[in-house]
């Protein structure tokens, strides 16, 4: 992906997460999911990205996971790149938090270049 069709992305699924507003989860899932895969990312980058996004508007901490696996670094992307805290100090996430658009394209950057070997692990 060149880095005007990230932006273009992450766009879109900022836009679907305000579209989505207080609609349940798999309403979210569905919609992101599948706006990434017209945008051409295959069905692992997809998913990886949908629950990243779907775990920051819960409110998840993403430093009770270890950064040992693809979702908890992309998780930890979004929590750093919207001037959370580091790894050390606790979680400042508030329940229903959409990132910013920057946050959202710097998370796909980080997918669509991690190894791999490692984007199957997912939990």
């Amino acid at each position: 992906m060149t880095p005007e069709q990230i932006h273009d992305l992450a766009l879109t699924l900022f836009t679907t997460m305000v579209k989505c507003g207080a609609m349940r989860e798999p309403v979210l899932r569905q919609r992101c999911r599948r706006a990434c895969q017209v945008h051409g990312l295959n069905e692992t980058a997809a998913l990886l990205i949908t629950e990243s996004l779907a775990s920051y508007r819960a409110g998840s901490c993403p430093q009770r996971t270890p950064l040992v696996t693809p979702l908890a670094k992309t998780q930890a992307i979004l929590q750093l790149t919207m001037g959370g805290a580091d790894e050390v100090r606790p979680s400042t996430v508030a329940v229903n938090v959409r990132p910013a658009p920057y946050a959202i394209a710097a998370m796909i950057g980080w997918v669509l270049t991690a190894d791999e070997d490692m984007r199957p692990l997912l939990c």
